[in-house]
């Protein structure tokens, strides 16, 4: 899990957002490289998505995502300030924080990504390869609370971190296998989250159908 922030200086943790939106290829291939991640992933959240932002802010989940990722994934998110929590700004300032947030991080994804229409809140999974972005996958969070919206983001790092993993877990450094074993779990998960949505509509409708063949 890599912060990257609106404001204030980071140090060695961390970029600044400027930097990052405009090196965001050469930062991940200088971590490929430097083997500290085989594939990428970006959190998008804006105001409607506080329970993303408590998330995020909150150390033990920060700290849970980041262990999950790894050596496997980076994973970037967008704060507001590296020295405040952004919880501690006061809340207009919080407020307009969030904005900038959700704006830059839109215009970011259209330049380097070229996706125009994003619903927030979001993560986008995604690959570089020689200087320019392989493939892409935004994948919909649909979790409405705190622990539902940690439980999901760690079932997605889990299942992205174990699908860019070889048999015997050691990091697929192919960075076209990586992607390609990455975008078939997602569309394994879409399809059995698809299934059951089927089956609680058809347990839900099972009811109705048997009272109208009684009726019959």
């Amino acid at each position: 899990m890599i912060p990257v922030f609106l404001h204030e200086a980071t140090g060695s943790r961390g970029y600044l957002f400027d930097e990052f939106e405009a090196k965001v290829i050469q930062i991940c291939e200088e971590h490929q490289r430097s083997r500290r991640a085989c594939a990428f992933g970006f959190v998008l959240h804006d105001a409607q998505s506080p329970h993303i932002d408590k998330v995020l802010n909150d150390r033990q989940y920060w700290t849970a995502l980041d262990s999950i990722s790894g050596n496997a994934l980076t994973v970037f998110s967008v704060f507001a300030g590296a020295l405040r929590r952004d919880d501690e700004f006061p809340p207009e300032v919080h407020s307009n924080n969030m904005r900038k947030i959700a704006a830059r991080s839109r215009r970011t994804i259209e330049t380097h990504f070229g996706l125009e229409r994003l619903h927030f809140p979001a993560i986008l999974f995604f690959q570089v390869n020689e200087g320019d972005v392989l493939a892409s996958r935004l994948v919909k969070l649909r979790a409405r609370d705190t622990e539902s919206a940690f439980n999901e983001l760690r079932t997605l790092l889990e299942l992205a971190a174990e699908a860019v993993r070889d048999s015997v877990g050691k990091p697929v450094r192919d960075p076209e296998l990586a992607y390609e074993r990455l975008d078939r779990a997602l569309t394994s998960r879409s399809i059995f989250q698809a299934a059951q949505s089927l089956a609680k509509g058809a347990n839900a409708i099972r009811p109705w159908i048997q009272r109208l063949f009684a009726w019959m």
